[in-house]
């Protein structure tokens, strides 16, 4: 008999602790968690673990702000939601598709369109972004990008060596120059302005620059 109730009594406490377990898992209330319960750090850990263990990398969704499309000197490389993977949309893109990918990838919208009519390369359309970037378009595709401000988004090269404000001291003294907007240089493929030994401006591909 006492063998009896020392089973019935584990068999109640068994039941009664999974009740409570699935309780507080559906419980939405903010309450304490039930401290046997796993820390949600430790879920995505296992989580990742068990990906792994199937030959799966697991997926992690970046912030916008996380996912801002790379300048290069043969277009931009626009975010995807999936960290690790980007959209290369090189010069001659369609504009409808490189805004779309701009968007899609960063979260970040257009702030403007503008028509720069008397460029040396004839008229530009341009949709300009918060951060100071602006993507030029000739004939409905992509043929440019300018950079020219550091608040908001930080755009920057792909390979990491420039961006608004980034010291000038990778750019060697050869490819420097004094134009009329500044001290210029050109210089692996892009170009851009110094000001105190800083990069304040960038373009890459067809630009609309008046000297």
């Amino acid at each position: 008999m006492k063998t009896l109730k020392t089973a019935t009594f584990a068999l109640i406490a068994t039941v009664s602790l999974a009740a409570c377990d699935a309780a507080d898992r559906r419980d939405e209330s903010g309450s304490a968690a039930d401290p046997r319960a796993p820390a949600p750090a430790a879920s995505i850990a296992a989580a990742g673990n068990e990906a792994a263990v199937a030959g799966e990398a697991p997926a992690r969704r970046l912030a916008p702000w996380q996912s801002t499309a790379l300048l290069a000197p043969d277009g931009i490389d626009a975010a995807t939601a999936t960290e690790g993977h980007r959209e290369a949309l090189s010069f001659g893109t369609a504009r409808t598709t490189v805004e779309g990918a701009v968007a899609a990838g960063s979260g970040i919208a257009a702030i403007g369109r503008d028509v720069m009519a008397e460029c040396g390369a004839g008229p530009i359309d341009a949709t300009r972004y918060p951060g100071g970037l602006s993507l030029h378009f000739q004939d409905e595709k992509f043929v440019g990008w300018a950079l020219s401000e550091d608040d908001g988004p930080r755009w920057a090269m792909r390979d990491g060596s420039l961006g608004i404000g980034a010291s000038a001291s990778t750019i060697p003294r050869g490819d420097r120059f004094d134009s009329t907007l500044g001290l210029e240089f050109s210089h692996d493929g892009v170009a851009g302005l110094i000001e105190n030994d800083r990069v304040v401006a960038l373009w890459g591909g067809t630009s609309c620059n008046f000297r």
